[in-house]
């Protein structure tokens, strides 16, 4: 996603809810619109409707095809060369291409300010790489906290995190420091409760 695809998946958008070509397709162009609004209600996140956009990609270069099939067909190509550009000048955002201190430089060099996602964040990394640091200092500083407890309160011990990005560090990285699974009330480890503890 860039900003030069906007026409295509628009357009796709706008194929599957007005052309007589794309009456067969219909309940894609509604399945988008309604599940756009029911995010928008929920206040999702802004990623989650990103699986929905391939169908309005392909149903866009089908209406773009047709449109520029006999004439204007030099816009084609310009309008493939505006989204890759768009794209490889936004890939090192979305994609581990550059280092931290690089990436950041970049970001700046072309003013780019990435959208929060979550309310607490507040790393100048976008958060996809940002969430990428920090878990295995954080499990060893629980295992240090841990190993410092009696043998006797080593069995009643429970590590609870906020989240289940923190728990899950802690299952995978507290294996090796012998930490109890995580607890936490934070999407599916609410579901699998105190885990036998």
């Amino acid at each position: 996603m860039n900003p030069a695809t906007l026409p295509l998946w628009l357009g796709g958008l706008i194929w599957l809810l007005g052309a007589r070509a794309g009456r067969p397709y219909r309940m894609l162009g509604f399945a988008y619109l309604i599940t756009l609004a029911e995010f928008i209600i929920l206040h999702g996140k802004h990623y989650y409707l990103a699986p929905i956009y391939p169908m309005l990609f392909a149903a866009g270069g089908v209406a773009i095809e047709r449109l520029f099939a006999t004439r204007m067909r030099f816009v084609r190509p310009l309008f493939a060369t505006a989204m890759l550009g768009f794209a490889a000048l936004l890939a090192s955002t979305v994609i581990p291409i550059l280092p931290p201190q690089k990436l950041l430089a970049y970001m700046q060099a072309i003013h780019f300010q990435p959208s929060r996602t979550e309310t607490s964040h507040t790393a100048l990394l976008p958060q996809l790489f940002a969430d990428q640091f920090g878990w295995k200092e954080m499990t060893r500083s629980v295992a240090r906290a841990f190993n410092r407890l009696s043998p006797n309160e080593h069995r009643r011990v429970a590590v609870f995190c906020q989240n289940y990005g923190e728990a899950g560090a802690i299952d995978f990285f507290g294996r090796k420091y012998g930490l109890p699974s995580a607890l936490s009330g934070h999407q599916n480890y609410f579901l699998w409760g105190p885990r036998a503890q």
